[in-house]
């Protein structure tokens, strides 16, 4: 008599940190990190919330924020999901009113977790801000 028997294992998806808080300068680009697991393996995305936001963001496909109240329309910021991490081009004054949520998802349930910039150092110039000082002599 033979008998044969396999087992199947089976896991419903788990982030490693619930809550992050990245410190960041201001016009940095930034990478945020999910450690997620799962079997069968959970697809992933990022959901942003807070000023001129809303979105989520999925492998593949890039979104570009805008901050509305810049009235030169020059800041332009790209966020991308890469290996499931995200990308974000240059930090801003916005993003420490934004929160950014890895979620990751398989037919056993979901996970998600938080993460928070914190802007850090210097003045509020980025590498693209011109400072024209004039010294008057009189």
């Amino acid at each position: 008599m033979v008998i044969f028997a396999y087992f199947l294992f089976v896991a419903a998806p788990s982030i490693a940190l619930k809550t992050q808080k990245v410190y960041v300068r201001r016009g940095d680009p930034v990478t945020l990190k999910c450690n997620y697991s799962g079997i069968p393996t959970p697809s992933l995305y990022w959901r942003v919330d807070g000023p001129s936001a809303n979105k989520d963001v999925r492998q593949g496909n890039p979104v570009n924020l805008i901050d509305h109240n810049d009235l030169m329309g020059s800041e332009v910021q790209t966020l991308t999901v890469k290996n499931g991490n995200l990308q974000i081009s240059n930090v801003d004054d916005l993003d420490k009113e934004r929160v950014y949520k890895c979620v990751v998802e398989n037919r056993l349930g979901k996970a998600s977790s938080n993460v928070t910039l914190t802007l850090v150092g210097g003045m509020g110039f980025t590498s693209s801000t011109v400072l024209h000082i004039y010294i008057y002599i009189s």
